[in-house]
């Protein structure tokens, strides 16, 4: 039970957190976020290298403990992101615009070594 509570807690936490993080500075900001997501994937960069290419923290770095657990009960509502069970490192920053939900675009490196960059939708948690 307890397990379940904290579990919905740390949805509830992450949602917030990646909801607020949002900052609406713009279409430049977004371009240049995309731009460097896909600049990254094209060089296949390492997951570790990825954050400093960026210039900035992803708001989910699987590498990170903490960041994995959040992403296992995470609902992300993207057409090109990989399925979970078939990635070994995700990486998502909150993109700089202003929709509904917080927009997301990130690199996930599969089992199967390809790297594909990614772009979706937080939601909220259920």
């Amino acid at each position: 039970m307890y397990a379940a509570a904290l579990e919905i807690g740390l949805l509830c936490v992450l949602w917030c957190t990646v909801f607020i993080a949002r900052v609406n500075s713009g279409d430049s900001a977004d371009q240049k976020l995309l731009a460097l997501i896909e600049k990254a994937a094209t060089k296949k960069l390492k997951p570790a290298e990825v954050e400093r290419y960026i210039g900035r923290k992803a708001q989910i770095n699987t590498l990170r403990k903490e960041d994995a657990l959040y992403l296992k009960e995470a609902r992300i509502d993207s057409d090109t992101m990989p399925p979970q069970e078939s990635t070994e490192t995700v990486v998502y920053w909150i993109r700089p615009i202003n929709t509904e939900n917080p927009s997301i675009a990130g690199i996930a490196w599969t089992k199967d070594g390809k790297v594909i960059s990614f772009r979706g939708v937080c939601l909220p948690p259920k």
